[in-house]
């Protein structure tokens, strides 16, 4: 629901063992954007 639930819960499932490397990147894709849109939200706040 919010990007801080996304990047916990997909960094939970980057340290399964069985994730493979083209979910890997897709999970890390996932974090990315999400701390991105967190840095925006937080932006606008301090704004």
């Amino acid at each position: 629901r919010t990007p801080m639930n996304s990047i916990l819960g997909f960094t939970d499932l980057l340290k399964e063992p069985e994730t493979s490397n083209e979910k890997q990147q897709k999970y890390i894709d996932v974090i990315q954007k999400s701390g991105t849109r967190l840095l925006n939200i937080i932006n606008d706040i301090v704004d």
